[in-house]
Formats: structure tokens, C-alpha cells, sequence
């Protein structure tokens, strides 16, 4: 069981980092520049499309590799989901509006992924807090 999840993790891993560089690739072509507007527009598109998909990653699909019970990974879903997705918009708001409008293009993801880690440990401790 503890392989099955390493290679679920490791499955992730590996996919996840291509995976940014292409969608901001595409943000930055569909809304090139460093003026305000599109740099709400990317931000807005970015917290929309992934701010989701990364809860529903932590809540759901987490808890799915951990227990194999759908009805768990269901139950932490429906009760983090929401306040998630709240505090994640007003954290990735800062740090995207940062990052597409500061840092240069060749180091966007190299910045996302260093706060992402920090991130990631504040919503690891929310899903595991007692």
C-alpha cells in the first residue's frame, strides 16, 4: 500500500511541473504584458482555473490515495473546499499579481513554486489538524 502511494505521489509530481509551465505559457499568450489590466485578467483566469483544482487535489484526491474510500475523501471535500478556495484566492491574488507583474518570465515558476511550498504546508496542516 505504502508503494501504491509513493507512485501515486511521485505520478503527481512528475506530471504537475510541466503542467505550470505550459499553463503560463498560455496565460502569458493569451495576455502579454505587464499592464494592469492583463495582469488581472491572468491572475483572475489563474485563481479561477486552478485554485479548484488544487483544493480538489488536497481533499479529495489525497484523502482517495490514503484510504481508498471515496465516501472519506467525499466527507473532507465538502467540509474544506470552500474555506480553502476563500483563503487560497486571497493568498494567490498577492503572489500571482507579484509574479506577472515583477518577475520575469523565465523565473515565474521557479517563484510560484517556492510559495507554493509554503502553501502547501499551511494547507497540510489545515487537512491534518486535530
Amino acid at each position: 500500500m505504502v508503494i501504491h502511494q509513493v507512485f501515486l505521489w511521485c505520478a503527481l509530481g512528475l506530471t504537475l511541473g510541466p503542467i505550470c509551465v505550459h499553463w503560463y505559457a498560455r496565460l502569458e499568450l493569451w495576455y502579454p504584458g505587464l499592464e494592469s489590466a492583463s495582469v488581472f485578467r491572468k491572475v483572475a483566469i489563474d485563481e479561477i482555473v486552478t485554485g479548484p483544482i488544487y483544493a480538489s487535489f488536497i481533499f479529495y484526491l489525497l484523502p482517495l490515495i490514503e484510504t481508498f474510500e471515496h465516501h472519506t475523501a467525499c466527507s473532507e471535500w465538502k467540509q474544506k473546499f470552500l474555506p480553502t478556495c476563500i483563503v487560497s484566492a486571497m493568498c494567490w491574488s498577492v503572489f500571482g499579481t507579484i509574479n506577472f507583474r515583477f518577475v520575469p518570465i523565465p523565473y515565474r515558476i521557479a517563484y510560484i513554486f517556492l510559495f507554493d511550498f509554503v502553501y502547501d504546508i499551511c494547507a497540510s496542516t489545515y487537512k491534518y489538524q486535530f
